[in-house]
Formats: C-alpha cells, structure tokens, sequence
C-alpha cells in the first residue's frame, strides 16, 4: 500500500484544520499504520475513538496499532470493544486471541477462540492461530490435529505458508515445515 507524495503533510492539515473530525484522525492512523507507525497510528486512532466512541471499525484499527506497539493489554481492550459494538469481522477474534496470547494468557486467548461463532471457526486463519498456540505450549499432537485440516485441503492459499511452517517446526515436524514451505511459500 503506497502513499502519494506528501499524504502526511496533507493529514497533518486535515487534522489541524478539524481537530474535532474523527474521519480524519482515523484516515491519518491508518496513514501511519501503513508506515509501520503504530505508536503514532495509535494516537491518531484514539483520538478519532475519544471523539466518536463505540465505532467498530475505529476500534479494530486501534487494537491493530496498539498489537503492533505491542501494547498487549490496551489491544485486547480494543479487540473486546470492538466486538462489544457489533463487529462482524473474524479478524477481531483473532487479534483478540494473539493479543492474550501475547499477553501470556493462553488460556483466554484460546477461550476466544472457542467463542467465536462456528462458521468462522472453521476459517482456516483460526485453524493456523490454535495450532501455534498449541504448538508454543508444547501441546504439539493438538497442534498438529489442528493443522491438519489446512494442510490436506485446498484451503493452503489462504494461510500463511510461515504461520503453517512454523507450527509444524514448533510440534517437532521440522522435515514437514520444510517440505511445507518448498511446495507453498511464494
């Protein structure tokens, strides 16, 4: 995703000239997400959430820039909001999930997990994301029965071939991870 020339400029006036515009708060955290600013995307983003509250969407981007600060915990405040103010979008769940899991709390991070509705618990990210939470806990044979479905469908273009590598490197498959990313990873 490439920005033209001068964007952060032109965000900057945006906001200066409406402080009090959500809609440019928001574009402008997404501006820095792009950039790998999640510190200052995360600034943008609150401010566009302190001025219109409750918005799902706003939320979700925000728990998104607070993941990648790896402020953990202020993420899955977000991801919960989110959630709570009527998203309908499986990323919410999954970043939920990470953000416990980075948190160090597997327990609810696989909780979520189980929470979300059924048909997105067949999705094949939500597949990948237990798995390596599982393998990480060294529950490798639950890792790997949760892999599977992805691995013997065609369902592989959907994942990450590195989420999927590694997952089976972490529950001892390593010929398997390697063999994994010489046939899928592009």
């Amino acid at each position: 995703y490439q920005m033209q020339p001068g964007a952060q400029q032109e965000f900057e006036r945006a906001v200066a000239l409406n402080p009090r515009n959500a809609l440019a708060h928001r574009w402008f955290g997404e501006y820095w997400l792009t950039q790998k600013h999640f510190d200052d995307a995360a600034s943008e983003l609150g401010r566009s959430n302190a001025i219109q509250p409750f918005v799902p969407q706003d939320l979700f981007w925000l728990g998104v820039a607070q993941y990648y600060a790896r402020r953990y915990a202020q993420a899955a405040e977000s991801f919960r909001e989110s959630l709570g103010a009527g998203a309908n979008d499986p990323q919410a769940g999954l970043y939920l999930a990470l953000a416990y899991e980075a948190s160090r709390n597997t327990r609810a991070a696989l909780q979520t997990l189980d929470r979300m509705p059924r048909s997105e618990q067949a999705l094949p990210d939500v597949h990948a994301v237990r798995a390596s939470i599982l393998s990480r806990h060294g529950e490798r044979a639950a890792a790997l029965r949760e892999i599977a479905p992805i691995i013997h469908s065609s369902q592989t273009l959907q994942v990450s071939s590195i989420s999927v590598a590694v997952t089976l490197a972490d529950a001892g498959e390593v010929s398997e991870a390697r063999k994994w990313l010489r046939e899928h990873h592009r």
